[in-house]
C-alpha cells in the first residue's frame, strides 16, 4: 500500500512529463496494470485513450493501427485492443499499414492547439506479439506524432535490447522504477491457452513467438521468390479459415498456377525448389488428396502467420 501511495503522489509530475513530449516507461518487479489503470482514472479520466494489452497472444499491430484508423475521426473515449477486430478488418483489410499509419499522423499533427490529444497505454510493450521489428517500427513511428502520448510497461529483462539508439531516441522515453511485487494474473493468463495457441500444438504465447522467431530465420535466409510462394501459401490459408470452418489445403497445381500469373516461378520444379526449404523445417505440409493430387497447408497458428505478413524484409 505505502508502494502503491508514493507512485500514485507521482502521477502529476507524470502527466507533465507526457505534456512536455517524453513517454513514460514504467520498469520493475510486479505487474504494473493496477498502477497505470489508477493514473488513467485520475490524470486522464476526459481523454482519449487507445489501451493495448501486449501480452495477448492474438494481437498483432497491424489489426490494432487498423481499428485506430477506422475510429480516428470519430474519436471514442476509451478504447481497448487485445487482437484482431474482425467487423474491423472487413472493410479497412485492404489499406496497408503505412497508409493507416499516415492517417493516424494527419490527424493528430495537426498545429491546431484544440486539436485532441491521444494517450497510448501499453501494458507489456515487450510482449511477444510486440517483440518483432515490424511492431516497434510502427510504435516508433507513433512515437514521433507530436500529440499522441505513450505509457508503457515492461517486465522482461532484455526488453530494452528491442531498441537500438535510434528507436531509443524516437521514443523518448523517461525511465521510472515501478516496482510493486504484485501478481502477475492478467499477464499470465492465456500463457498455454489451447483457445489461442494453433490446433492441437498448444503452444501458448511462448511458444508462438519461437515458432515466429524460427519461421522468419527460415526465411530471410531464402530468396524474395521463395518468401514470396510462401505468402501466397499463407493468405490462401488465412483467407479460407476466415471464410470456412472446414479449412481446404492449397492444391500445388492452383499454387503453381498463381506463382506462374506472379512470376515468381516458369516451371513446377522451381516452385517444388522453393518449397524444398519450408518442407524440410516442417513448416510446410504435403499430402495426397483423394484426386490423386499434392496439396499443401502451414503447420501454425493464424496469429503467427499474420504476423508474419507483416514483417518487413527490406528492412
Amino acid at each position: 500500500a505505502k508502494l502503491f501511495d508514493g507512485y500514485k503522489s507521482c502521477f502529476r509530475e507524470w502527466m507533465f512529463y507526457l505534456c512536455s513530449n517524453f513517454n513514460l516507461l514504467l520498469f520493475g518487479l510486479g505487474s504494473k496494470r493496477q498502477i497505470i489503470h489508477s493514473f488513467c482514472d485520475s490524470m486522464l479520466k476526459n481523454q482519449n485513450k487507445l489501451i493495448l494489452n501486449g501480452f495477448f497472444p492474438g494481437l498483432t499491430i497491424k489489426s490494432s493501427i487498423l481499428v485506430w484508423a477506422k475510429i480516428v475521426c470519430n474519436i471514442m473515449k476509451c478504447t481497448v485492443i487485445h487482437g484482431n477486430i474482425k467487423k474491423y478488418m472487413e472493410t479497412t483489410a485492404a489499406h496497408s499499414q503505412d497508409e493507416m499509419l499516415n492517417t493516424i499522423t494527419k490527424h493528430y499533427n495537426s498545429d491546431d492547439e484544440k486539436s485532441d490529444h491521444l494517450f497510448l497505454i501499453i501494458h507489456n510493450i515487450d510482449g511477444a506479439p510486440l517483440r518483432t521489428s515490424n511492431s516497434q517500427g510502427a510504435l516508433c513511428k507513433l512515437a514521433d506524432i507530436k500529440r499522441i502520448h505513450i505509457i508503457a510497461s515492461i517486465d522482461h529483462i532484455n526488453a530494452p535490447l528491442a531498441w537500438d539508439q535510434s528507436k531509443l531516441t524516437r521514443f523518448r522515453w523517461l525511465w521510472h522504477d515501478v516496482t510493486t511485487y504484485a501478481s502477475y494474473t492478467a499477464e499470465t493468463s492465456y500463457e498455454g491457452s489451447l483457445l489461442l495457441s494453433s490446433a492441437g500444438a498448444g503452444l501458448g504465447a511462448r511458444g508462438a513467438a519461437l515458432a515466429l522467431s524460427g519461421l522468419l530465420h527460415v526465411a530471410k535466409s531464402l530468396t524474395s521468390n521463395a518468401r514470396g510462394v510462401f505468402k501466397i501459401l499463407i493468405e490462401h490459408q488465412l483467407e479460407e479459415k476466415d471464410e470456412e470452418e472446414t479449412q481446404e489445403a492449397f492444391s500445388f497445381t492452383d499454387l503453381y498456377r498463381i506463382c506462374r500469373e506472379r512470376f515468381l516461378v516458369n516451371s513446377e520444379l522451381t516452385l517444388k525448389a522453393h518449397l524444398t526449404e519450408f518442407v524440410d523445417h516442417k513448416l510446410v505440409n504435403i499430402h495426397k488428396g483423394s484426386d490423386g493430387g499434392e496439396y499443401l497447408s502451414v503447420p501454425l497458428d493464424p496469429t503467427t502467420l499474420k504476423e508474419y505478413l507483416e514483417y518487413d524484409f527490406n528492412q
